[in-house]
């Protein structure tokens, strides 16, 4: 099992995401998608990762120093131990490109949720 915390359109990612890894890998996935960013109320995501232990966040925005990487850091200091294994998905650390092609090379898409998900789950 795992938790994924994702926002925004990236919750129709993760939604197509979830179902091919519950299909094709028989990996079940809890997805938490807050209305409000900040402040953050993390009840619904520390509820989940009780059972999970697992979380992986996925946003549009930059891998480094982005809200995904918050949000681990606040599990990972209320869970301790707790939290098994965690990882993100996001957006490549550049300016997001007007062609949609390069758009599309820069922000994270169902594939790279597919990959990590799997990689969160099937390490031990």
């Amino acid at each position: 099992m795992l938790t994924l915390a994702t926002y925004g359109y990236m919750v129709e990612l993760a939604r197509q995401a979830v179902v091919r890894l519950a299909y094709e890998h028989e990996i079940f996935v809890e997805i938490i998608a807050p209305t409000q960013l900040a402040p953050f109320d993390m009840s619904a995501l520390t509820r989940s990762l009780e059972h999970t232990r697992r979380l992986l966040t996925v946003e549009e925005g930059t891998h480094d120093m982005g809200w995904g990487a918050e949000v681990v850091a606040r599990c990972a200091e209320k869970l301790g131990a707790g939290l098994q294994r965690a990882g993100r998905v996001a957006a490549l650390n550049l300016p997001v490109p007007s062609s949609g092609p390069l758009e599309a090379a820069v922000l994270p898409g169902v594939e790279q949720i597919l990959e990590m998900g799997q990689k969160i789950v099937q390490s031990r």
